[in-house]
């Protein structure tokens, strides 16, 4: 279903708060702009709430998600459980069952059954193992091994013929990043077996007391996706507040992220809405929630 991020976000977005060091700023409307973005959230419940109570949660506070993102175990959820959560959402659904072990064969059976029941009326992306690059540096597996079981599992997926099933190779963006010392193509299993890249992003301007600007940000990944000829999306953004901040420079960030990854073509944006050890990336504060409200809204079919 085709989204376009609306006519009050085709104004230039500029954004500079000079008391902060934030920078947010698109300096031009490119051409061909704006189109079908899905913009949207992962959804986490909180202690003691259901899924369904997350998502109506956040629902609540940016409007209708365009696309939920989904972290789901070592081996994928039956789809009648996957679709109690996600309802009739769009999905970037990604699971992690080790290389060895889809290689040896042993879950094919799962795997297939898995591809053959998912919906026909809806998108998923679904990402084998996503971002594998610290595990690899650790050595917990090789590069040749995720690669080939990324390969596996996308045969195995083939064998749905579902147009809406999407192999989607989901890398850091930092690994785009020349000084990361790494090359993405490492665990690139080939135009054949990937059809959408995505890519996992967050501000780290905010150690400066700021936000980056966008083509800093994502600039990279998105020449690296369309170097092999391939759809992309983000997967994972993400900023927490920049010190000082109330929220007002996080949500012209926002703003201003949105419009340049719908403007380039994005498939989808999910704002990593959640918090971890050590970082809170939730929209909390009202200028950031509403911010992100205004981009998800903004979705017209």
């Amino acid at each position: 279903m085709p989204r376009t991020f609306a006519a009050k976000h085709r104004l230039v977005v500029a954004a500079t708060v000079l008391a902060l060091g934030v920078v947010a700023v698109v300096t031009s409307t490119p051409s061909g702009a704006a189109g079908d973005t899905a913009f949207g959230a992962v959804v986490k419940p909180q202690p003691g709430e259901s899924f369904s109570a997350a998502l109506r949660r956040s629902e609540s506070a940016y409007g209708h998600l365009g696309v939920i993102r989904y972290f789901d175990g070592n081996a994928p959820d039956s789809w009648p459980a996957l679709t109690a959560k996600l309802k009739t959402h769009d999905a970037i659904v990604s699971w992690r069952i080790p290389p060895k072990d889809v290689l040896s064969g042993r879950y094919d059976t799962l795997i297939r059954d898995w591809f053959a029941s998912a919906p026909t009326d809806r998108m998923t992306w679904y990402s084998y193992m996503h971002e594998p690059e610290d595990n690899i540096a650790r050595g917990e597996f090789t590069a040749a091994d995720y690669r080939a079981a990324f390969q596996h599992v996308t045969q195995l997926a083939r064998s749905a013929a579902n147009p809406k099933l999407r192999s989607t190779l989901i890398l850091m963006c930092f690994t785009a990043n020349p000084a990361s010392g790494r090359n993405w193509r490492d665990y690139f299993a080939g135009s054949a077996n990937v059809d959408v890249m995505g890519w996992d992003c967050y501000n780290h301007g905010n150690g400066a007391g700021g936000y980056g600007t966008p083509a800093n940000l994502f600039a990279n990944a998105i020449a690296d996706s369309r170097s092999v000829g391939l759809p992309w999306g983000i997967a994972e953004l993400g900023s927490t507040l920049a010190g000082g901040d109330r929220g007002q420079g996080r949500a012209a960030w926002l703003t201003a992220c949105a419009r340049y990854l719908s403007s380039r073509g994005a498939a989808f944006v999910s704002y990593f809405d959640t918090n971890g050890a050590g970082t809170d990336y939730r929209l909390l504060d009202k200028p950031s929630r509403g911010a992100w409200h205004d981009v998800v809204v903004d979705q017209v079919p």
